[in-house]
């Protein structure tokens, strides 16, 4: 009988919430001030940016990038946008669907001790920041950040333990 070695996946997985990046469907309401081809250019620079900085990242933290898109999607569009990294679709409708959705999935399938969500909208995150959001985790189950705009304005989100 043939055997297939396993690979162990790393235990703590920050998942970043993105959109591939689309003609008019980024950042719509920058767009509206500098128009849908600056907008996208812009978009596309933030994940570059915000990728290339999570590269120093522990190597016992996965980064996995959580794509929404349209049907025109394709493996070579995710591929452009965001390497060679995992990803996966978003599920849900809503962003608290998604963010249950992905959240239970690595806990429970992919057994995760840990998992943090971010969004793109903090290009320059500090690969030493995620480092040190996750050694937090150690001193409590969970923490929670809303943005005091619910996510609308601001780019930073908050750390509560």
């Amino acid at each position: 009988m043939k055997s297939f070695p396993t690979t162990r996946r790393p235990r703590q997985k920050l998942l970043v919430f993105a959109r591939v990046p689309e003609l008019g469907a980024v950042k719509t309401r920058l767009a509206a001030t500098i128009g849908k081809e600056r907008a996208l250019e812009a978009y596309r620079a933030m994940i570059s940016d915000l990728l290339r900085s999570l590269d120093g990242l522990s190597s016992d933290i996965e980064v996995e990038v959580l794509w929404s898109g349209t049907e025109a999607v394709d493996g070579a569009a995710l591929r452009a946008a965001f390497g060679e990294r995992a990803f996966a679709m978003q599920a849900g409708t809503t962003l608290e669907q998604r963010i249950v959705a992905a959240f239970s999935e690595r806990i429970i399938f992919h057994q995760a001790a840990k998992v943090i969500a971010i969004g793109i909208d903090e290009p320059s995150l500090p690969g030493a920041m995620v480092d040190h959001a996750f050694r937090l985790l150690d001193s409590c189950e969970w923490g929670l950040g809303p943005a005091a705009d619910g996510g609308r304005e601001s780019p930073r989100a908050h750390v509560v333990a």
